[in-house]
C-alpha cells in the first residue's frame, strides 16, 4: 500500500512539473525581447545611440555636434531644457543643412547671397550666425 501511495504522489508531482514547464515556456515566448544596445538604426542605417544623424548634404551618417556649427536658442526659459540646433555647410557653400531639435529631418537652405541662406520660413545670416524663423531671431552661434 505504501508503495502505491508513493507511486501516485510521484506521478502527480511529475504532471505538475510538466504543466509548470509548459506555462513558463509560453510566458517566455510571449515576452518582448529587449533591444540590443547599439541596434537602434534609422532608415538610413545611422545609429542614434552613438550620436549619428543622417546628413542630406553629405549623404552619410554624421555626428552633427562634431561636424556642424552649434546654434543655441536666443531666448531661454531657465526652467526648460536647452536644445541646440546645428548647421552644416556644403563644401562649395551653396547650401546649408539645418538640424532643428523638433524636426524629424534636416532642412536644406539655399544660398541667396554671400551672407544669407534661406528656405520658406527659415533664414540664416552667415555673417552673424543668427537663424531667423518667421522673421524672428531664434538661434545664434554658440560662442
Amino acid at each position: 500500500m505504501r508503495s502505491l501511495v508513493c507511486l501516485l504522489l510521484l506521478v502527480g508531482c511529475k504532471e505538475n512539473t510538466k504543466k509548470e514547464e509548459t506555462i513558463l515556456e509560453a510566458l517566455h515566448e510571449n515576452q518582448e525581447k529587449p533591444a540590443m544596445i547599439g541596434s537602434d538604426k534609422d532608415q538610413h542605417g545611422c545609429k542614434g545611440s552613438a550620436g549619428y544623424t543622417w546628413s542630406q548634404l553629405r549623404e552619410d551618417c554624421i555626428r552633427i555636434f562634431e561636424e556642424g556649427e552649434t546654434l543655441l536658442p536666443i531666448e531661454v526659459d531657465e526652467t526648460d531644457a536647452v536644445y541646440a540646433s546645428f548647421v552644416l555647410f556644403s563644401l562649395d557653400e551653396s547650401q546649408a543643412e539645418l538640424f532643428l531639435p523638433k524636426e524629424k529631418e534636416s532642412l536644406i537652405l539655399e544660398r541667396e547671397n554671400e551672407k544669407v541662406y534661406a528656405k520658406d520660413r527659415y533664414r540664416l545670416d552667415k555673417a552673424s550666425m543668427i537663424l531667423y524663423i518667421d522673421g524672428e531671431p531664434r538661434y545664434q552661434e554658440d560662442r
